[in-house]
């Protein structure tokens, strides 16, 4: 998914990141509402949410519990050179 930032810079963001902040936005919450029920800084949150980071597993578990959401992961879109 391509985004256009105020920039005219063309930022790629991640699937997960955007599904998830637009559930958290969705659902009427703050980004340090979010945060504190994970146990992490607002800033670690954001990093989540643009894709500067990459969540681990329990992470993202954690994270859909708080959204009322849940995971799925595509194993072919995450490593295409596995299924040949």
């Amino acid at each position: 998914m391509m985004i256009t930032l105020h920039t005219e810079k063309i930022v790629r963001v991640p699937d997960y990141a955007l599904a998830l902040k637009v559930r958290r936005l969705r659902l009427g919450f703050r980004q340090q509402e979010i945060a504190d029920k994970l146990n992490i800084s607002a800033m670690g949150l954001s990093y989540f949410e643009t894709g500067k980071r990459i969540p681990k597993i329990d992470m993202l578990e954690k994270w859909a519990n708080v959204l009322e959401a849940e995971v799925w992961i595509d194993i072919k879109e995450l490593s295409p050179r596995l299924n040949p």
